[in-house]
């Protein structure tokens, strides 16, 4: 009996501690940060601070991704702190080269009936173009790449219910880049089943300029709705 009881308290404990969990998930903020590092520099000084970047954390993962000049980090305040402790340690927190800011949205046409005041100022771009009622933010995802010809970028993208991963390449001359992007849905949830794939689902090449928003496509999904990958280009 007495080990009746304590499983059940055990169980017990263990929901509340899960609860509680869901309920305090950690806010995160995006930061940029200014590395002067050649290439395989920067990458080891990644490694350095990957300690500080919690992408297993279960309600709240933060991410990282690396270009020549930047490291552009998804984490809570306190561990951006921290990171800029090590950078400001390495001498290597300010740098000459400036990054840009690439910028990825998905957004859910038709599925808001009230304006998403996050995303107010894109909304209006969109309308100008689209004939779409209403729109939603589900994800977003920061990439800092450097002002070199060309370079690879990899990021990752979360929404509510699914995980997707950007890669491609951005560079070029002149004041017009050139960007390719390859959208993989790696991972869903539907109600209690989760699946893991690597599936395709866009594939693009287009040119973009600072300051200018492109509709990449649409990403399949489920149901009626329509879901859409915008990106911004803009100073890091």
């Amino acid at each position: 009996m007495r080990n009746t009881w304590m499983c059940l308290a055990t169980i017990l404990l263990s929901l509340v501690l899960v609860t509680s969990c869901d309920r305090d998930a950690p806010e995160l903020e995006v930061r940029t940060f200014d590395v002067e590092a050649k290439t395989h520099e920067v990458h080891d000084v990644g490694k350095l601070i990957q300690p500080y970047v919690y992408d297993d954390r279960p309600n709240a993962p933060g991410s990282m991704s690396i270009a020549l000049g930047a490291i552009t980090v998804r984490e809570t305040p306190d561990n951006l702190d921290r990171i800029a402790r090590v950078l400001a340690d390495l001498d290597l927190s300010e740098a000459a080269i400036s990054a840009s800011d690439l910028h990825f949205l998905l957004v859910e046409a038709n599925g808001a009936p009230e304006p998403d005041p996050v995303i107010a100022d894109l909304v209006e771009e969109l309308r100008k173009t689209l004939r779409f009622e209403g729109y939603s933010l589900l994800g977003e995802s920061r990439i800092a790449v450097g002002p070199q010809s060309v370079y690879p970028y990899r990021q990752v993208l979360r929404t509510a219910t699914s995980e997707y991963s950007i890669v491609g390449n951005f560079g070029g001359s002149g004041p017009s880049k050139l960007l390719s992007v390859d959208l993989r849905l790696k991972r869903s949830v539907a109600g209690e089943f989760t699946t893991t794939t690597n599936q395709r689902v866009l594939s693009t090449e287009v040119g973009i300029r600072k300051n200018q928003t492109l509709v990449l496509g649409t990403v399949p999904v489920e149901g009626s709705a329509t879901l859409l990958l915008v990106v911004r280009l803009t100073d890091a």
